[in-house]
């Protein structure tokens, strides 16, 4: 748990790896959170976050960061939205999207393949923690894409 006293605090060079998070005495909901009692982080500023390679045993959501997103879009959308679900640490943004990697033919809706590579655009939707990807016409296709909350 993360509990700022103040305004402005941001999550700096940690490294979460490697651990096991167990809840002994039934379920709960993650092993990471923020305690907003004072103040709540400025997830704008976090920098070099590294969360990944933890096992979790009774813990209904696991958090990567950089976080690996399996997509595959089946209507046809110039912008794709994806969402993270509610995979990235202490419920950051979704800032960056670092890479994406076809996965599946892009087909327009005349179903010819295409061959460019999508715009990703973080920080979408009303908590941040979705990301789009945008292509010069309508779509589908499939993907994975690599996305970040802080500042590498």
């Amino acid at each position: 748990m993360v509990k700022p006293h103040g305004a402005g605090h941001f999550l700096n060079g940690i490294t979460v790896t490697g651990n096991r998070f167990r809840s002994i005495n039934g379920s709960i909901d993650r092993a990471e959170r923020v305690d907003t009692s004072f103040a709540d982080l400025d997830h704008n500023r976090n920098r070099a976050v590294w969360y990944k390679g933890n096992s979790y045993h009774n813990v209904s959501e696991h958090a990567e960061n950089p976080l690996l997103v399996e997509h595959s879009q089946g209507t046809n959308a110039r912008t794709w939205t994806i969402g993270t679900s509610n995979k990235l640490p202490f419920e950051g943004y979704c800032q960056f999207v670092d890479s994406v990697v076809l996965t599946g033919d892009l087909r327009n809706n005349s179903h010819q393949r295409r061959y460019e590579a999508p715009v990703g655009r973080g920080r979408i939707g009303s908590n941040e923690d979705e990301f789009s990807l945008e292509v010069s016409e309508d779509m589908r296709g499939s993907i994975r894409a690599t996305v970040r909350m802080d500042k590498d």
